[in-house]
């Protein structure tokens, strides 16, 4: 996990850290907002500050950084065609493909959560070290993943919507897990997938200008 990703051990703390990367006046309007409300929770002692750390008001910006952290995702993908995502490189060995898999096995293991009704227990963690995909996966095309990817975050995105506020509760286990399997998962392999697109263009760039500069070179 990049650097980024650390500012999550704090709870609430992750989705402020990752909503300011959002572009234009829209993205300074919405960090304003997460600034005020983190200065009025940190200034309310109490009862008065679990209140507002339960409100509606918190589960609103965290799926607020949710939806903007996956638009963000799929805006890198969709740069993408299905050939390219099998491509090795992103992460060692691993594709484009291979990466999105995490992302679903992140997403999967906080539905698994969600469902189950029961809240984490404090300290308690969630896997969060990449896992190589197993061989099924490996052999599946990139569609089916995309596929995949698009149906699991859908169902994860409704059950957030109607997860009891108080797992949007700053410092809490399940509030860490829902930033790490989303937000921050987003954020960091979406971070490595446009890394290994920039370096494939610039190489691809660069061996365009060899092979136009020698076709240009006069014959000796």
């Amino acid at each position: 996990m990049d650097s980024r990703s650390g500012s999550g051990m704090t709870g609430g703390r992750a989705v402020f850290d990752v909503v300011v990367v959002r572009h234009g006046k829209r993205g300074r309007e919405r960090k304003a907002r997460l600034a005020d409300d983190q200065a009025c929770v940190n200034s309310v002692p109490g009862e008065a500050l679990q209140e507002r750390e339960t409100s509606p008001s918190v589960r609103s910006l965290v799926l607020a950084a949710f939806d903007d952290s996956w638009r963000e995702l799929q805006g890198t993908l969709s740069q993408l065609i299905a050939r390219e995502m099998e491509i090795p490189g992103v992460l060692g060995e691993w594709s484009v493909k291979d990466v999105v898999r995490q992302v679903i096995d992140r997403e999967r293991a906080l539905l698994q959560e969600i469902a189950s009704g029961r809240a984490p227990s404090p300290g308690s963690q969630m896997q969060l070290a990449l896992q190589r995909p197993d061989d099924g996966d490996l052999a599946r095309p990139a569609r089916e993943i995309m596929a995949e990817f698009e149906q699991t975050h859908r169902a994860l995105k409704d059950a957030l919507q109607a997860a009891p506020v108080e797992y949007f509760a700053y410092g809490s286990s399940i509030r860490r897990r829902i930033d790490y399997a989303t937000v921050l998962s987003y954020q960091e392999h979406g971070a490595r997938i446009r890394t290994w697109v920039n370096r494939r263009r610039r190489e691809a760039a660069n061996t365009d200008r060899i092979r136009l500069s020698r076709q240009a070179a006069p014959d000796e």
